[in-house]
């Protein structure tokens, strides 16, 4: 735990206020969390697309502490200290306290609070949205509980699993997916080795079931159908197949096989340097396989410490498969071992299905970063149990040594990709609502720390519109996006019927100023708002308002606007 900790303290402090992103994504986060924190319904005042848990929570924490970023970023730390210790302690099932200690360490150095972008969205302390934090920290309590329950078959576990899976149904799909898988595992296993009981498991699931179809029918009474056509099916919006197969490593199938090709080839050498020296120690006292071992964590860290941290982990999704498939063989030949291969099981496939989204394209840097923790562990305990326990004593130690290196070697290439754009400058933002440190590449912190001084001039009850994003800058500023309801992203503007919506708001509640952030989205193939999206509503605002400042300058420029006198009716 020693060595969890210190890397905790180690990742805090070399990233220290450098996490999220005002512009993208995080910012809508936050000022979903503070609308309903002020008062609004969730759904019916303010688009939401994922289930209703995340926002709540962080809405509860704001009204109990404060509308603040340090209260969402305490939030943050408290869901990387619960999914540290949970994938500690799902590892612990399986194998020993150092192997248990190295995959947490894994999570809290590549994933927790990496950054491997200008765009500091994908980590745990200010991800782009806290559906897939809060999300995978409960479907992995639920993994947990349900594969302890696996193991020693008490009622108490897995009604802890039960709530669990129960608070997943009400954050995001994927997650949800990930949870139901492992709990399938244990059923069907439950029935094939008659472990279930009909008490303690139909009401387990029924008690699960309870909370989710109270809420989701408490929504449904208030707002309709509008909670399913206008909320959490927009994510789902199928024009942006491109986006979809683009983060699932679809879109250009040629490219990502040749990744997940580089990737199976470094664990590949890893593995075939650490066989090799395994097999020359056969036979041989435990105390002689130290160098051998060494050698062998020394070729697994090289393997991958010069890797390309877009690459490394894309086989990720293959091996986890492949060991899952492995398990499902071998608890269909071996009668014997099917109650001990029972929770390796569930953990395999709960693995799998964690990445089931990301077949091609699995990586730290990506939407589906928070459902890559559980595919590290899943190999790590392989590296450190699994794998050991085919060869002798000796054997077993190089082999443990060589995953331990191969796990170094991934933490070091990502380590040093993240310091890479951790170096670069940064503009210290402070306001009334915290305190963050910008990316200032291109001049870019600089402009946003000007344009939220600006809005932090307005009265409280400004209404001032973000157009197509930025909302975080609202937040920062003290103010609140008086158009939330109708978001002018390319997910809803793009949805039939949300650009009516967005030109009636606009027209019956006209803006005191809209602020315009320049910005480009070939993640949807777009080129940007009012060029080949939203051309209705950008052209409303162009012929009714005029640019009172300008920040910037091409590529970071933010234009602020204000009604044209002569435009004063709707």
């Amino acid at each position: 735990m020693a060595l969890i900790a210190a890397a905790l303290i180690h990742s805090l402090w070399r990233s220290w206020l450098c996490w999220g992103d005002l512009v993208v994504d995080s910012g809508w986060s936050l000022e979903c969390a503070a609308c309903v924190a002020g008062g609004k319904m969730l759904y019916r005042d303010v688009p939401y697309p994922h289930g209703p848990f995340p926002a709540y929570a962080l809405a509860a924490c704001f009204k109990l502490f404060g509308t603040n970023l340090s209260v969402a970023l305490s939030v943050g730390l408290a869901l990387t200290l619960a999914m540290a210790a949970l994938l500690y302690r799902i590892a612990r099932l399986f194998t020993h306290r150092a192997g248990a200690a190295a995959a947490a360490v894994v999570f809290v150095y590549v994933f927790a609070f990496g950054r491997y972008s200008i765009n500091g969205i994908f980590n745990f302390m200010l991800p782009y949205a806290h559906s897939a934090t809060f999300g995978i920290v409960a479907a992995a309590g639920s993994a947990y509980f349900a594969l302890r329950h696996m193991r020693k078959g008490r009622a108490r576990d897995f009604f802890a699993s039960v709530l669990f899976l129960s608070v997943c149904a009400l954050t995001k799909v994927e997650v949800l997916f990930a949870a139901c898988a492992v709990h399938a595992v244990l059923v069907a296993g439950g029935l094939w080795l008659r472990k279930l009981s009909l008490r303690v498991h139909v009401l387990g699931y029924l008690l699960a079931l309870a909370p989710p179809l109270a809420v989701y029918g408490y929504f449904l009474s208030q707002i309709g159908m509008d909670l399913i056509r206008k909320n959490l099916f927009v994510a789902g919006n199928l024009q942006f197949n491109q986006y979809i197969a683009r983060h699932m490593g679809l879109a250009s199938t040629q490219e990502s096989l040749k990744a997940v090709g580089l990737s199976a080839a470094m664990f590949a050498l890893a593995a075939g340097v650490t066989g090799v020296l395994a097999r020359k120690t056969a036979g041989r006292a435990a105390r002689e396989a130290l160098l051998p071992g060494l050698l062998a964590a020394l070729a697994g860290g090289l393997a991958f410490a010069f890797g390309s941290v877009g690459s490394e982990l894309r086989v990720a999704p293959l091996a986890v498969g492949l060991g899952a498939a492995l398990l499902v063989w071998k608890f269909w030949r071996t009668p014997a071992e099917r109650e001990a291969l029972w929770p390796a099981l569930g953990l395999f496939v709960f693995a799998s299905a964690c990445v089931a989204r990301l077949p091609l394209s699995a990586s730290a840097h990506h939407y589906g970063f928070y459902l890559m923790p559980v595919a590290l562990t899943a190999l790590a305990v392989a590296f450190f149990r699994g794998l050991p326990s085919l060869p002798g004593r000796a054997q077993s130690t190089v082999v443990a040594l060589g995953g331990a290196g191969l796990l170094a070697g991934i933490v070091l290439a990502h380590l040093a990709k993240s310091d890479e754009v951790l170096s670069l400058p940064v503009t210290r933002l402070e306001t009334a609502r915290g305190t963050i440190n910008l990316c200032n590449h291109e001049g870019q912190g600089d402009v946003y720390r000007e344009v939220v001084r600006t809005l932090s001039e307005a009265p409280a009850d400004s209404r001032v519109l973000m157009a197509p994003q930025g909302v975080g800058l609202l937040f920062m500023a003290g103010l609140s996006d008086g158009y939330v309801r109708t978001p002018f992203h390319p997910v809803a503007l793009t949805s039939p019927g949300y650009e009516d919506m967005a030109v009636e708001a606009l027209t019956s509640t006209p803006p005191e100023t809209i602020v315009l952030v320049s910005m480009r989205f070939p993640e949807y193939g777009l080129e940007g708002y009012g060029i080949d999206f939203g051309e209705r509503s950008c052209a409303w605002i162009q012929e009714r308002y005029g640019v009172w400042k300008s920040f910037g300058s091409s590529r970071n420029q933010v234009l602020l606007l204000k009604r044209k006198p002569e435009a004063r009716g709707p």
